[in-house]
C-alpha cells in the first residue's frame, strides 16, 4: 500500500528527526576534524547529495502526477536516459539517473522492474520477478549536456496508448562525478570487411 501524498512530506521529516536525534551536539565535523571535513566536503558530498537528492525530489514531483493514473498493483518498468546530443551512445548517467528515480518510487511503494538500469550483482532489484511481467507504465526521458549543468527530463508513459502521465524537467549543477559519468561509454562496433571480387 501506497504513503498517501499528505503523508510522504511528514514522514520525511519524521525521519530525519529520528535520524539527527542521538548525534544531537556531535557534528560530522566533530567526527572527522576540520581537515577531513574539508575534504568530505570537496570530494564527496556535492557528488552524492546533489545527484541523489535532486533524483529523489523528482521522484516525488512525477508521484504527485502520475499518482491517479497507476493502479496498486500495476508495474513500472524504468529503461535508460537518452543523451539530446548523441542518442546513439549511452554512459553510466543514462541508467544512474533513472535508477535512482525508481529506486526512491519503490520506496514510495509502487511496483519497479529496474533491470534494465542496475548492475547484475544488484540481486535484489535485477533478479526481482517483477522483470517477467507486462509493465502498464514506462519511466525513462532524457538529458542535455549544458553550460553549467545537465539538463535532464523525465517522463511517465502508459504503455496502452502512448499517453504521458507524468513528466517533469530538473537541471543538476556539474560536479567531477557527475561529469564523469556523463561521458559516453566506450563501444565497439564491428566492421564487415568487403568481400574481393573473383579474379
Amino acid at each position: 500500500m501506497r504513503y498517501s501524498k499528505t503523508s510522504k512530506p511528514l514522514l520525511g521529516f519524521l525521519g530525519v528527526c529520528i535520524l539527527a536525534y542521538p548525534l544531537a551536539g556531535c557534528t560530522f565535523e566533530t567526527l572527522v576534524g576540520a581537515g577531513g571535513y574539508a575534504w568530505y566536503k570537496k570530494n564527496y558530498a556535492p557528488d552524492d547529495i546533489n545527484l541523489t537528492e535532486k533524483n529523489y525530489a523528482a521522484a516525488d514531483y512525477l508521484t504527485q502526477q502520475a499518482d491517479d493514473y497507476i493502479g496498486e498493483y500495476e508495474l513500472i518498468k524504468v529503461r535508460p536516459l537518452t543523451s539530446t546530443d548523441a542518442p546513439q551512445l549511452t554512459s553510466e548517467l543514462a541508467r544512474v539517473i533513472p535508477a535512482q528515480v525508481g529506486t526512491r518510487l519503490a520506496q514510495l511503494g509502487y511496483r519497479m522492474d529496474l533491470s534494465e538500469v542496475v548492475h547484475e550483482s544488484d540481486e535484489s532489484f535485477y533478479t526481482s520477478p517483477e522483470k517477467n511481467r507486462e509493465p502498464k507504465h514506462i519511466l525513462t526521458g532524457t538529458y542535455k549536456q549544458g553550460k553549467d549543468a545537465l539538463e535532464v527530463s523525465l517522463r511517465m508513459v502508459e504503455t496502452s496508448d502512448k499517453r504521458i502521465i507524468g513528466a517533469f524537467e530538473y537541471q543538476i549543477p556539474y560536479s567531477r562525478a557527475l561529469r564523469a559519468m556523463s561521458q559516453p561509454e566506450a563501444q565497439i562496433f564491428v566492421v564487415e570487411q568487403p568481400s574481393s571480387s573473383a579474379q
